[in-house]
């Protein structure tokens, strides 16, 4: 993973890995951007950098550094993200801060491109994050991957609503021994969905323990079928002593996840609302006669990092045979560019170079990583001027990219 340099105002801005002690100074910076207080970052410390000390496996964190001083912090830690029933290697980027008096200056501009490029090197396929400024991630070939709708579901209609579970499961705390079912059952849902994040247990805690505050499985016949993590945060409503809030929940069948429902709204009249990610055609939209406006539908963004790699790692439609030429034109790699033939069948999918060829498709990173996701349909996109493909082209990649609407459970 190289280093750079770039001329940026009246001194020289260097993108690169964070070394120890500014590790401190960055995360200082990041959370002065996101915070309600004095935006001044804390000085650099004096004297010798060391090198960067192991951090977490595989993890990047990125400093900008212009005359010694640190002015923008962006960090990047290492997942798996499903697509079509099979898991590509991604980054998961957070934290991007830049310096208040240094905004304005493409400063986050050369950070995340850097970033971007470390995590390619890295062997990450694509990036995923939660825009702070859509616009921003647009330019750097970012495109719309999904939405994460949460909404504010009633502890009494639910009560009245979900029927209890025809079968004998349980419910708990989770304990530690937990882990390895309940990664099973999160790996077993994100096959069957799409834009899954792999589960990384509880915030603070190693990814393996799933087992703490607000963390519970239910239990059927001996074997973990169901595991939720639930939080409590202040009440919005008079009469209430707090609200909760669903951060994820997971189930081997609908009678587990019953279960889990049941359970939580047992804190009925304490809590009247609870907040939850309800996808589309789950079982909470079944049963709930009514949903109401969402009470969050953060937008989710995807960079591609590298097209052919994505591409040949996801899964594709079972028993679905087609040839598709793309010609991606990616501002960031311009090496990249040119026609490449995109062949699906059984499943998986090869990339070959095809020079000379004619573009049944061309399109830029960020909306062909919204095709990616599913998030963008192509024939709408084509009528909308988005992508330049023919109808049939258009048709053959809206088959490729069918599925479920890509969902993020858990905020990161």
């Amino acid at each position: 993973m190289g280093e750079a340099s770039h001329p940026l105002g009246a001194g020289t801005l260097e993108v690169r890995a964070v070394r120890g002690p500014e590790v401190a100074v960055a995360r200082a910076l990041a959370g002065a951007a996101f915070a309600d207080r004095d935006p001044r970052p804390s000085p650099v410390p004096t004297g010798p950098v060391p090198a960067p000390g192991p951090g977490e496996p595989g993890a990047l964190h990125w400093v900008a550094v212009e005359d010694g001083a640190v002015v923008a912090s962006a960090a990047a830690r290492p997942r798996g993200q499903w697509f079509g029933g099979r898991r590509l290697p991604v980054v998961t980027l957070g934290g991007v801060a830049v310096e208040v008096t240094h905004r304005g200056r493409g400063v986050g501009r050369e950070l995340v491109g850097g970033l971007f490029a470390a995590a390619r090197d890295a062997g990450a396929v694509a990036c995923v994050l939660f825009p702070s400024t859509h616009r921003f991630y647009a330019s750097l070939g970012c495109g719309a991957g999904g939405r994460r709708p949460v909404f504010a579901l009633s502890t009494e209609e639910l009560r009245q609503r979900l029927p209890r579970p025809r079968g004998d499961a349980v419910l708990r705390f989770a304990e530690p021994r937990d882990a390895a079912a309940v990664a099973a059952l999160s790996a077993g849902r994100a096959a069957r969905g799409q834009g899954f994040v792999d589960h990384d247990g509880l915030p603070g805690s190693p990814p393996e323990d799933p087992a703490g505050p607000g963390a519970f499985v239910v239990e059927t016949a001996g074997v973990v079928t169901g595991w939720c993590l639930l939080h409590r945060k202040p009440a919005t409503r008079a009469g209430a002593a707090y609200d909760l809030e669903v951060a994820d929940l997971v189930a081997a069948d609908a009678d587990s996840e019953l279960a889990l429902w049941r359970g939580l709204v047992a804190d009925t009249p304490q809590a009247l609302r609870a907040d939850a990610v309800v996808p589309a055609g789950s079982l909470l939209e079944r049963r709930l006669e009514r949903l109401q406006a969402p009470v969050e539908n953060a937008t989710w963004m995807l960079r591609l990092l590298d097209v052919d790699a994505a591409l040949t790692a996801r899964g594709w439609p079972a028993g679905v045979t087609a040839e598709v030429v793309l010609d991606v034109t990616d501002p960031l790699r311009p090496g990249d560019d040119g026609p490449r033939r995109l062949h699906v069948a059984g499943g998986r999918a090869t990339v070959e170079p095809a020079p000379g060829a004619a573009a049944d498709v061309a399109v830029g990173p960020g909306v062909l990583a919204s095709l990616f996701t599913g998030h963008l349909d192509p024939v709408q996109a084509a009528h909308d001027g988005l992508l330049d493909a023919r109808v049939d082209a258009a048709a053959v990649l809206r088959t490729l990219f069918a599925g479920p609407p890509a969902v993020l459970a858990r905020a990161f």
